[in-house]
This record gives structure tokens, sequence and C-alpha cells, in this order.
């Protein structure tokens, strides 16, 4: 391949956060050679240009033109612009699909990197490279803001019976481990320690583009699962997934409420979120891992999100009716194939 890093960049297109990133990328040490940032929103064309012309004024000119703006919905079919956008999945692999560079590097868009982000990216890569016997996924370390606050090192595993991902560390923990690396850590000299989950989120990725073309994220899946389902089905085809303590990213995400944070908020996103999270359940358990899921601890969790959404939502018999209606179309959708809990 002619060349080296491009870069895949998901926006509703929120003005701030993309300028963010859009700067971060500029000030670089080592620039990506291609940037697609694609746009899953319905613009006028007097609002794209408005919001382009908005940001070329903040970005040098030879830089900006190194930027492809791609908007999703341009690309689909004249019917389907009437209708609810596809999720980040679409576009996420309208963007992979695009890539002709040698690796792939996918951001978040309200995220911020330092200068030295890639130059430190492929030091790791190399350095890992040595003892790296197969493919592995390279993964920063997320910090909540601009702050020390490990927002997440990956998921250690996913609890079937609970419905939850089991995270590596919790935040909790996370001021205390950095300040015992700055100090007795230093001391000492201990290693700093990669991490290797079973799952991600995918604020941020790198890996080698034919691979990333080849696996591609399943456009069924919302609301986290996508990312779950992407990572494990590389942990699954032996691909190494490394969060590297070396690498850091900051994520500038907005202030959210319990239930938001839950994807319970409104009748839209717990109509989703037992949906998807049924499916994830369907294509990705073993036989019995689906029994607990589905048999055993499926009514432990109805109750519990019930009362959470009773409790954290301003509107909660609307939730909880769109709740249990996701969930029926879920497990009908699940038990429409003669696959379910036998395959």
């Amino acid at each position: 391949m002619r060349k080296t890093v491009s870069v895949v960049i998901p926006s509703s297109w929120q003005e701030n956060n993309l300028q963010r990133i859009m700067l971060c990328l500029q000030a670089q040490t080592i620039k990506p050679e291609e940037i697609f940032v694609i746009i899953d929103k319905i613009l006028s064309w007097d609002e794209k240009k408005k919001l382009l012309n908005n940001l070329s004024s903040k970005l040098h000119s030879s830089f900006f033109k190194s930027v492809s703006f791609i908007f999703s919905w341009d690309s689909l079919p004249f019917w389907w612009k009437f209708t609810a956008g596809k999720g980040v999945s679409f576009v996420r692999n309208t963007g992979i699909k695009l890539c002709k560079s040698e690796f792939i590097q996918c951001f978040d868009d309200d995220v911020f990197i330092d200068p030295d982000f890639f130059a430190v990216q492929r030091q790791q890569r190399e350095k890992i490279q040595k003892n790296q016997n197969g493919n592995f996924l390279l993964i920063p370390t997320v910090y909540y803001r601009n702050t020390k606050i490990i927002q997440t090192l990956g998921i250690q595993k996913f609890i079937y019976r609970l419905a939850r991902p089991l995270p590596i560390t919790k935040n909790f923990y996370s001021g205390v481990l950095w300040f015992f690396k700055k100090t007795i850590g230093k001391l000492f000299s201990l290693p700093k320690w990669n991490y290797k989950p079973q799952m991600i989120a995918s604020i941020s990725l790198f890996w080698p583009a034919k691979i990333f073309q080849a696996t591609l994220y399943d456009e069924n899946l919302k609301f986290v699962m996508e990312d779950y389902d992407f990572s494990y089905r590389c942990f699954l085809s032996e691909v190494d997934l490394i969060v590297s303590k070396e690498i850091q990213i900051y994520h500038f995400e907005r202030d959210k409420t319990i239930a938001e944070h839950s994807f319970v908020s409104t009748p839209n996103l717990a109509f989703q979120k037992a949906q998807n999270m049924i499916l994830f359940v369907r294509k990705n358990a073993t036989l019995y891992q689906k029994w607990q899921f589905f048999l055993i601890w499926l009514p432990i969790w109805i109750v519990y999100f019930s009362l959470f959404i009773c409790f954290q939502t301003t509107s909660p018999f609307n939730v909880l009716m769109s709740f249990f209606k996701w969930l029926k179309n879920g497990f009908t959708l699940s038990l429409s194939s003669s696959k379910i809990l036998w395959e």
C-alpha cells in the first residue's frame, strides 16, 4: 500500500468536538496521510457549506486538503434518507472501506490526543511486535477528559448471568494507580503494564487496514454492543487486544445522568438497549451462557432495570413500556432463527 495511516472519524457534527480533534491531528509530529470524517446527520447544502467554512478557517489549508468529509446520507437511497440513521457501525464501515493506507486509526470525534500520539503509538507497536507472534489490535488507555481518571482499560469478560460487562479496573482505583505509578513506581522502576481484555469500546483503535476491512462492524448491533461484538470476534480469532498504558487519549464526552450512562433515559434508548442486549447474547454466547441469560438471570435483570428506570428517569412509565416492548422484539428476533439456543 502506498500510504501509512488513514484516520476514520464518525461524527454527528458537534462542531466543537470536531474542531478539537482536527486541531489535534494537525498538531501531530507524525501526521496521517488521509483523514475521513463521516457525518451521520442530514444537512442542507447551505448548512454543509457554512460548517465546512467554519472548520477550514481554524485549520491550515494544506492540512484541510487532506481531510475528506463524507456525508453518509448522500450515499444512501433516496427512500432511506427519510428514516432513522443506520448507526455508528454503518458510519465506521463507510470510512474503513475508503481507506488506502497500511494502517487504519479509528477515533470518536469527542476525544483529545497529545501531539506525539502517533509517534508514541508507532514506537509502542514496533516494541510489541518484537515479542508478538500473531496479529494484535492496539488500544490506548482512555482517560476521562483532561484528568488522570482512567475511564476504561477494556472489558475482562461479559457476565451473561448478570447481563453486564466486567471491566478490568474501576474508576475508583484509577487515581490510586496513577499516584502509585508516579511515586513508588518510579522509585522501584516498576514496569508499565499493558492489558489484554476480551472486549473494548471503540473510542480509539489502531490496526492493519487489510484486517480491519475484512472484519468490519456488525451493522445490526448498536449501543456499545457493536463495539463488544467487534472486539470479541477479534479475540475469538486469536487477535490480541492490547491496551497500552503508554498511549493515552482523553475522552471529552458530555455530562450524562446515571440513566443516560445505562442507555435507559428515554423510551427509545430503553427500547434499543433491551433488543441489542439479546441480539448480542444470541450471537456471541455459548449454549450454557444462553440458557443462563434467557432462562435464569433474564427475569432478575428485568426486575432490576424496571426498578432502576422507575427511580432514575423523568417519565418512568413510558420508558418502562418501551423497555418491555424492545425486550419482546429482541426475544422474538432471537427465536426467529432455529439456531438460537442450539448453535
